[in-house]
């Protein structure tokens, strides 16, 4: 029968300070959430012969209090004696602890409320213990020990804690449960990932369970700026595009730190996506995120690597995921601690492990099949600044070719109803011919023809859907002697392939949104309309879209 659990000397001082600690809502929770882990980790053994793999955390958040919940080892009755203390033996000290100095539950709970109970009950003691520490009657009565506990029979096998805080400091509220969720899927993505953390954030009206996000990494060739990608010589000689080769955008980061960071290890890698929210640095220290965790603006985006300019898609595309060494120096809200020189030396040195540019172009033009110095020299922040993302679509050449004829085919009907109009369009006089080149040597996939009547005037309109790289998403050719136009539209322009998909419908879309540019373009050049140019065209457009082409 536990009878008291002493004290750190003047409780009524010492614990009062608690509350001004520098927390911020996240590095608190996550005092308590260290502790779980921990205690699964130091367990482990014990609850596999359970059948548990893993630790359930839920914290909940009301405006009367705030309480976490875990399944983990217990607090043993024999560590009772220095579990509300301040101290901790050194002897119980541990190198890769997450709760390496023993404070953290005491800490974090003062900081957020005056008062918290705790129910705990240890693997194989057959005991359920409840401890209330409430600061306001410690000071009142000025006491050196907790008197107040309670001691019921459990199960042998049972083993939880829960932590219950109440009369207040700190609510957490609104959009800071959004913003401390985010924080702590970052802190503790690394357990998330290995299914050892199942976490729960609760209110009164839902529960979330709390999941780290995923990225794909980039499989791309190489874009040197935003022109496109790179060309080596060799490849420009023979014009064969299709030899350009593509790179798994990830490199591995290994430096070493002046002590006690000792080193830094991980890999940096383009996201496929934009994800700018998540994007960043992080870093690790005994698998746990010390910085870089949250949202958006809180990530960690120094500017020596992401640059100043944030509409940069650097800052939404490039994940670098860092462990540093096991000692590294962290504050009371357990975010690294380094002085500004020590976080210059880490910049710079991750900078130059982030690929060079020449050395990578040089290999390119060589056709270097050194692997190693391929990846070691991958330029990753020129590549994450240059690539402009597009929808990939792997659509087969059979099928391309099929949407391709449908939609010149149903192009070509929309048109046929643009002719014999009621209205009356005079031909201009003295207009010059107007010509943009098509490219003669254009892979055609599909193309057909149809004359079109406007007003008095006969059309001869060509539509086709080439499968050449074009600069120009839509091209047309027009003889105005002859009375005939052609347009095209290219199936590789980046604009096409972002909306590319399987079932050709926006294919379809494209191609006729051209030809009713196209010819609008070409009837408001060609009559004697005294309206503006661009009011007259943009008024042909709008009839074709409504009228015909949405057939």
């Amino acid at each position: 029968m536990i009878k008291k659990i002493p004290l750190d000397a003047e409780p009524h001082i010492v614990y009062g300070l608690l509350q001004n600690l520098s927390y911020k809502e996240h590095s608190a929770i996550s005092e308590f959430v260290d502790n779980s882990i921990q205690s699964f980790i130091d367990n482990k053994e014990k609850l596999k012969k359970l059948k548990q793999k893993s630790v359930k955390v839920e914290v909940k958040t009301t405006d009367d209090f705030i309480s976490i919940t875990d399944n983990a080892g217990g607090i043993s009755s024999k560590d009772f004696s220095h579990a509300f203390r301040l101290t901790k033996p050194e002897a119980l000290k541990k190198t890769n602890s997450l709760n390496e100095y023993g404070v953290g539950m005491k800490t974090a709970a003062l900081w957020f409320g005056s008062r918290f109970e705790i129910q705990t009950s240890a693997l194989g003691e057959k005991k359920k213990y409840t401890i209330i520490f409430d600061l306001d009657e410690i000071r009142e009565n000025q006491l050196d020990s907790l008197k107040d506990i309670k001691e019921e029979d459990e199960k042998l096998d049972a083993h939880y804690t829960t932590i219950k805080i109440s009369k207040l400091n700190r609510k957490i509220q609104g959009s800071r449960i959004s913003k401390y969720r985010s924080h702590l899927k970052g802190i503790y993505r690394r357990f998330l990932n290995n299914k050892i953390l199942l976490l729960k954030s609760s209110t009164l009206n839902a529960t979330l369970n709390l999941q780290a996000s995923s990225e794909t990494v980039l499989n791309e060739r190489y874009w040197p700026d935003t022109k496109g990608p790179f060309i080596p010589e060799e490849i420009k000689k023979d014009k064969d595009i299709k030899d350009i080769p593509s790179f798994v955008w990830e490199k591995k980061i290994d430096f070493e730190m002046p002590s006690p960071i000792d080193f830094v290890k991980g890999k940096a890698f383009l996201s496929e996506k934009f994800r700018k929210l998540d994007s960043g640095i992080i870093i690790f220290r005994r698998g746990k995120g010390i910085l870089g965790s949250g949202e958006g603006d809180e990530r960690y985006k120094p500017s020596e690597i992401y640059t100043k300019q944030k509409n940069e898609s650097l800052h939404a595309t490039l994940f670098i995921d860092l462990d540093v060494g096991p000692n590294t120096p962290v504050t009371s809200a357990k975010t690294i601690d380094w002085t500004y020189e020590q976080e210059q030396i880490f910049l710079e040195r991750l900078l130059e492990q982030l690929g060079n540019k020449s050395k990578f172009e040089n290999l390119l033009n060589e056709k270097s099949n050194d692997k190693k110095a391929l990846e070691e020299n991958l330029p990753i922040r020129t590549m994450g600044v240059g690539f402009r993302r597009q929808k990939i679509v792997n659509i087969s050449e059979q099928l391309k070719k099929k949407h391709a004829a449908e939609s010149v085919k149903e192009t070509k009907e929309a048109i046929k109803k643009f002719g014999n109009k009621k209205e009356e369009i005079d031909k201009k006089e003295g207009i010059k011919e107007t010509i943009k080149i098509l490219d003669p040597n254009a892979s055609i996939l599909d193309e057909d023809s149809v004359t079109l009547t406007w007003g008095k005037t006969n059309w001869k309109v060509t539509v086709r859907v080439q499968e050449n790289f074009s600069k120009d998403w839509y091209t047309y050719l027009e003889n105005q002697k002859k009375r005939e136009v052609s347009v095209s539209i290219s199936v590789n322009h980046p604009f096409t392939k972002k909306f590319l998909n399987n079932d050709g419908k926006v294919m379809k879309s494209l191609v006729r949104i051209a030809a009713g540019l196209t010819l609008a373009e070409v009837l408001v050049k060609n009559t004697n309309n005294k309206e503006n140019t661009a009011e007259s065209m943009r008024r042909i457009l709008n009839k074709f879209l409504e009228e015909d082409l949405i057939q």
